[in-house]
C-alpha cells in the first residue's frame, strides 16, 4: 500500500510518492481499503482488519478477525462494516481507537460489497438479499 500526491505529473515515482507500507501487514488482494477523516480503514491477507494514518503510513491500531475478506469495507453513519466470506459481520466506530459496535453472524458467506439505503445496509450473501437496519 503506498500513497500518492495527486498534483504529480508525468514519472512521480521518485518525486510525489508520499509513504510506501511493503510489509505484509497492510497487504490487500482483493478489497479496497476506504478513508474517512485521515484514517485509512482495510483488511489485510491475514484477517487483521486495521486503522492507517492517511498522512504518514503509519498503523494505529490492527485486531485479528476469524476469516477471509473479499468484500471492500463501507462507511456510513461515522460506521466503517467489514463482511467476511463466511457471513461474519463486523462493523466499528470511525476513530483512532478500536470501538467495535456490532458483530454478528450472516447465513452464508458475504463476497460482494455492500450497498446503503438510508441508515440500512443491502447485503448480498451466497443465498439471499438482506436488508440490516432500519
Amino acid at each position: 500500500m503506498f500513497a500518492v500526491n495527486p498534483d504529480g505529473r508525468g514519472d512521480i515515482t521518485a518525486t510525489n510518492i508520499l509513504w510506501k507500507k511493503r510489509d505484509d501487514q497492510a497487504h490487500t488482494q482483493m478489497l479496497t481499503p476506504v478513508a474517512k477523516d485521515g484514517l485509512i480503514y482495510t483488511m489485510n491477507t491475514r484477517n487483521y482488519m486495521m486503522c492507517i494514518d492517511a498522512a504518514t503510513g503509519k498503523e494505529i491500531w490492527s485486531h485479528r478477525l476469524r476469516s477471509d475478506h473479499n468484500a471492500s469495507p463501507v462507511i456510513a453513519d461515522n460506521l466503517v462494516w467489514f463482511f467476511s466470506v463466511k457471513g461474519d459481520v463486523t462493523a466499528i466506530r470511525t476513530g483512532r481507537e478500536l470501538d467495535i459496535v456490532s458483530s454478528f453472524q450472516m447465513d452464508s458467506g458475504i463476497w460482494g460489497t455492500p450497498a446503503f439505503i438510508g441508515k440500512s445496509v443491502i447485503v448480498r450473501t451466497e443465498k439471499y438479499i438482506c436488508r440490516i437496519g432500519k
